[in-house]
């Protein structure tokens, strides 16, 4: 069984039909196809060639995508306080430090 594509659609098609027709030029190779949606065609061998399925390539690797790490968090030592954002004061008041 020899396929090709659709010059209609793309689709899978089979060659169904092949055969020598008469020509002014003497006799010429068409072949008959019929895809998966159930366009047909008669057409000369040679016009084959240009919708020919390629033969099947291996499956693509899928590519990885880079992981997101995680953002290192500064690390404290235990006598070291926690650092905690400082607010700041309304106006007219002031810090005493006491």
């Amino acid at each position: 069984m020899d396929t090709t594509t659709c010059p209609e659609c793309g689709a899978p098609a089979e060659v169904t039909q092949r055969s020598a027709l008469e020509s002014t030029d003497g006799p010429m190779e068409h072949v008959k196809i019929q895809c998966v949606r159930r366009h047909w065609f008669l057409m000369p061998t040679a016009m084959l060639a240009a919708y020919h399925q390629p033969a099947a390539q291996p499956a693509a690797q899928p590519v990885a995508q880079p992981v997101a790490q995680p953002v290192a968090q500064p690390v404290r030592a235990a006598h070291e306080p926690a650092l905690r954002p400082s607010r700041p004061q309304p106006p007219g008041r002031h810090s005493t430090g006491s």
